[in-house]
């Protein structure tokens, strides 16, 4: 009797799993049936062929496509987009896509799809599908941060993210770029972060590959950049702007960790491989201050200040490369405000170091860079009141002169050679510099 209770049971629980199995599968085709339900109703002529096969059938045949294929499917008619994208979102569909997403490449595939198959769709629902979407990866960047990389995982939903909200008008991308920043929790590790700046080194970087791989790497143009540096940064407390700018934008170490130290640390000016660390940041203040009218001139001038101040004061030699990187106008708006509020001394010291980067004899360009550099004293000195243009100009010269005799002053045996050639060869310079000033302001003066 023990013996024949044993076989029922046994019996019993392979029935129960053949019947699980089948219940899911007839939950498979339950949900298909469903998605075409209202599309049998309608004629089927703008789906062909297709358009006659049962519902399950369809689903299966669509299974074995890839991503291209699924799109192609898409834009052949208004019902076979209905019907891709209800397949991409269903529970059958999904199964099929997830073994394609392996690449770049693959997620750039994902990302067409999804907009050739929304095309048509309101914004509201646009943004609903980017959710879906965004949710049925969780799982799949968790393990390609677990084999990859974060940074691998961020570049491949960058590129799904961008394709799909290509061609969004701006209100509506602003949407989008809240419902990543929600998902991503990126508010809460951006707080974590900027509590402590160069602290919490791995985090920073983790911040950095986000927010540059999902929207400010993919920007096409400088508008686009414009936008998303301007989502990320405006809502921000001032100081924290210049912070999360930095963390974007600056150079990194040897192991991919923001450096906040690099820039305090005094080099001789010929040293002009460093002005290379720069281009990226003032690349970004150009474009906030060019592209974006939400930005004020007033705006930048704190950015800078804050950024060249934080966590210690930027030797001037560096301050004065990032104002070359940023151009004229910017430098014409950091010299005025300092010379509206009174702060000759320290505009004429600035103006020291700005000419020896403008004008330097190492510099292919400085014959461009020292035209507008005039452009720049010509600025300043359109601001001051008649009685101190000339109280400006002496005071510039004096400043020239005190550091050209502190360099020769500082060329003693106590030195070492390698120091005593560096310090010659930024007297040299420091020469080289005035005299072509001093040429180009004669010939100006006799022009006119």
């Amino acid at each position: 009797m023990a013996a024949l209770v044993c076989v029922t049971n046994t019996h019993y629980l392979r029935l129960s799993k053949q019947r699980k199995r089948r219940l899911s599968q007839a939950l498979e085709v339950n949900e298909a049936r469903r998605d075409a339900k209202r599309m049998r109703k309608t004629p089927c002529t703008t789906m062909g062929l297709f358009g006659l096969l049962p519902c399950e059938m369809q689903y299966r045949l669509m299974q074995g496509m890839g991503l291209e294929s699924l799109s192609t499917l898409s834009v052949c008619s208004r019902q076979l987009m209905s019907l891709v994208e209800k397949f991409s979102l269903s529970t059958i569909g999904w199964k099929a896509i997830l073994p394609l997403l392996t690449s770049p490449d693959d997620f750039r595939r994902l990302g067409i799809l999804q907009r050739l198959s929304s095309a048509f769709y309101s914004s509201k629902r646009k943004l609903r599908t980017a959710k879906l979407v965004l949710e049925k990866l969780d799982n799949t960047h968790k393990s390609m941060c677990e084999v990859s990389g974060c940074q691998y995982s961020y570049k491949c939903f960058g590129e799904l993210f961008n394709v799909f909200v290509n061609g969004w008008p701006e209100c509506d991308k602003s949407k989008a770029f809240s419902l990543v920043y929600s998902i991503a929790n990126v508010k809460e590790r951006l707080n974590k972060v900027l509590s402590a700046p160069a602290t919490f080194l791995s985090h920073e970087a983790d911040i950095r590959a986000l927010l540059r791989n999902i929207f400010l790497e993919k920007s096409k143009c400088e508008k686009d950049y414009g936008f998303w540096l301007t989502m990320i940064l405006k809502p921000l407390p001032l100081t924290y702007q210049s912070q999360v700018l930095y963390i974007l934008t600056a150079p990194t170490d040897s192991s991919g960790f923001v450096s906040w130290t690099q820039e305090c640390g005094c080099s001789t000016l010929q040293h002009e491989s460093c002005s290379v660390n720069f281009t990226e940041l003032s690349r970004s203040l150009m474009v906030l201050y060019a592209v974006r009218t939400e930005w004020s001139e007033d705006d930048i001038v704190s950015i800078i200040d804050e950024m060249t101040s934080y966590p210690n004061e930027w030797c001037l030699e560096n301050v004065a490369r990032l104002l070359k990187g940023c151009g004229p106008d910017i430098c014409k708006e950091m010299f005025g405000n300092r010379v509206i509020n009174g702060r000759l001394s320290e505009a004429c010291i600035m103006a020291y170091y700005l000419a020896q980067v403008c004008i330097s004899p190492q510099d292919e360009t400085s014959s461009h860079t020292t035209c507008w550099f005039i452009d720049v004293l010509q600025h300043v000195v359109s601001l001051l009141p008649a009685k101190d243009k000339s109280k400006f100009a002496a005071m510039f010269m004096n400043t020239w002169s005190d550091y050209l005799s502190a360099l020769f002053e500082d060329n003693s045996e106590e030195l070492d050679e390698e120091d005593r050639m560096d310090y010659r060869n930024e007297f040299s310079s420091g020469i080289t510099s005035l005299t072509k000033l001093s040429a180009v302001l004669m010939c100006m003066a006799l022009e006119t």
